[in-house]
């Protein structure tokens, strides 16, 4: 079976981005934290298998079909200490990056950081910060169902597949903006408001989720929510 993970590390390791792959780790994140270099600006990390994988709050990230899933960790230095607006600002990236290279399908962002095709999820992220000093790194686990998805009780999934054949123009696209977007966000983490434009356009992507619960989003991040309460983004 095709190695989606092989693929993208070779295609970012020809375009000058440093990265690493393995056929079965027990966590990219793990691993990145402990084998990336601080001084790179990007670095990334690839698995066709995880038997540790995790998304927030501890829970298992499940991958079926090794090598059909996109499992990454994107390891990002940092100028600054990151804001907790950071995390918004990084789901978005991964939005935007999928939205631009697929425009026909329908990408939603449901808060904290998940991406959705209509009512089925299609990725998570899960960020984490090592600080050493002044030196700062945040670590984006990315894991997205491509070729398939597996299958979970009480939580409808969703592939990329099933709305679009597996293309290098396209996929080659969200390698370079996803990229791209990331390294402009690394001196921009330490800022604690989203501006009126960044704002707007994450409330446009939360809007696209069917269930969308989000009413209106302030510039710190709350959540209006439909029924008037407020949320931190962390609290969704």
């Amino acid at each position: 079976m095709l190695s989606i993970n092989k693929k993208c590390s070779e295609w970012l390791q020809s375009h000058g981005i440093p990265s690493h792959y393995t056929a079965t780790i027990d966590s990219t994140n793990t691993w990145a934290k402990k084998e990336c270099h601080f001084h790179i600006p990007l670095e990334v990390f690839f698995a066709d298998h995880q038997t540790a994988g995790r998304g927030r709050n501890n829970n298992q990230w499940i991958d079926r079909d090794h090598g059909a899933t996109l499992l990454s960790t994107w390891s990002l230095a940092l100028t600054s200490a990151p804001q907790p607006v950071a995390n918004i600002k990084i789901g978005y990236s991964v939005y935007d990056a999928l939205q631009s290279s697929w425009p026909h399908i329908p990408f939603a962002l449901k808060a904290p950081n998940d991406i959705y095709i209509e009512d089925g999820k299609l990725a998570g992220i899960l960020t984490e910060v090592i600080s050493q000093g002044t030196s700062h790194h945040m670590f984006i686990g990315l894991g997205m169902n491509i070729l398939n998805h597996p299958k979970i009780p009480q939580q409808k999934t969703t592939s990329l597949c099933q709305y679009d054949t597996f293309e290098d123009t396209a996929w080659i696209a969200f390698l370079s903006i996803l990229s791209k977007n990331l390294r402009e966000l690394a001196p921009q983490m330490a800022f604690p408001y989203l501006d009126d434009q960044e704002k707007q356009s994450i409330l446009t992507a939360l809007k696209r989720y069917v269930k969308n619960p989000v009413y209106d989003l302030q510039n710190d991040g709350t959540l209006i929510l439909s029924d008037g309460r407020l949320l931190a983004w962390n609290e969704l």
